[in-house]
């Protein structure tokens, strides 16, 4: 039982949202800008996948108290993002390409984000976004 109670707490961090255990609502958007190949955004909690999002698309997860470590999938300009998770919140988080800084790096920044977002600014550009299941 032990062996199968740790398991289950190791599982526990993060699911989709249908259970009803989830404490925290995050919402991960991909706001990324269009590009000739079209390629989704992942984003992973301490390496283990979250969501693979195409362009103009959200996916909501539900989360466990905690500390999750967001990165994007590959790590290349070393994205990352710790939120601190207490029951009753919601999070909302953007991963976006955006192809205009890739052709100024480094002076643009990374042509990657991932950060935070306000809920105001997530529930516009949520209208025009798809939701997927988890």
């Amino acid at each position: 039982w032990n062996l199968v109670r740790g398991l289950m707490l190791a599982m526990a961090f993060v699911w989709p949202v249908g259970a009803q255990q989830a404490s925290a609502t995050l919402f991960i958007l991909n706001d990324s800008g269009r590009t000739f190949i079209a390629s989704n955004q992942a984003v992973t909690d301490n390496g283990r996948p979250l969501a693979s999002l195409p362009r103009a698309s959200y996916v909501e997860l539900g989360l466990a108290p905690g500390r999750p470590v967001l990165r994007t999938d590959p790590f290349l300009w070393k994205q990352e993002l710790v939120i601190d998770v207490k029951p009753g919140q919601r999070h909302y988080v953007v991963v976006a390409y955006r192809p205009e800084r890739s052709w100024a790096l480094p002076f643009a920044g990374t042509p990657l984000l991932l950060k935070p977002l306000p809920e105001a600014e997530a529930q516009v550009l949520m209208r025009d976004m798809q939701l997927l299941s988890p």
